[in-house]
C-alpha cells in the first residue's frame, strides 16, 4: 500500500489534524478504504476520539444509505440519485455532530468531499465507486476489530 497516515499512534494528541492521500479510482478506492480504517485503529486507540467511540451499527447506517442509492443507480439511473445523494451528505454531516469519532472518520475518509465531486460529475462509474467506496470501508471496519453496537 503507497499511502501511508501522518501522525502519532495510539490516541492520536496533536493540534494537527491527521492527512490522507485518498485517490479515489476504481483501482485504489479499496486500498483507500483500509488505509482510512487502519489509521483510525492505530492513530485513535481503537477507534475512540476524545470519549466517543466509532461503531459497526453507525457506520452501517450510512452503508445503508448509500446501499439504496446503489441499487436505485442500477435500476433508474444517475437522475434517479442525485437528491438520495443530497440527503446523503446531509446525513454525513449531522452524524458526524453527534459524534467526535465519527466525524474523524468522515473527515479521514474524505467522505464529504468525495461525494461532492461525485454530486458535479453525476457519473453513473463515480456514484458506483463512492457506494462500493462506503462497503469497503463497513468491511476493513470489521475485518480490523471494529466493536459493534
Amino acid at each position: 500500500m503507497a499511502n501511508n497516515y501522518q501522525g502519532r499512534t495510539n490516541n492520536h494528541r496533536s493540534n494537527t489534524p491527521i492527512a490522507l492521500t485518498i485517490d479515489f479510482t476504481d483501482e485504489s478506492y479499496v486500498d483507500d478504504a483500509e488505509l482510512v480504517i487502519l489509521t483510525m485503529k492505530k492513530a485513535y486507540y481503537n477507534f475512540k476520539v476524545s470519549g466517543d467511540e466509532l461503531t459497526t451499527n453507525q457506520i452501517r447506517n450510512l452503508l445503508t444509505l448509500t446501499t439504496n442509492i446503489y441499487e436505485d443507480l442500477l435500476s433508474r439511473g444517475p437522475e434517479a440519485v442525485m437528491n438520495k445523494l443530497s440527503y446523503l451528505r446531509v446525513q454525513l454531516v449531522y452524524q458526524s455532530g453527534r459524534n467526535k469519532a465519527v466525524a474523524e472518520f468522515i473527515r479521514l475518509a474524505q467522505l464529504i468531499e468525495k461525494l461532492k465531486i461525485v454530486q458535479k460529475s453525476g457519473n453513473k462509474q463515480d456514484i458506483l465507486r463512492y457506494c462500493r467506496y462506503m462497503e469497503a470501508l463497513v468491511a476493513y471496519f470489521k475485518y480490523h476489530g471494529g466493536k459493534n453496537s
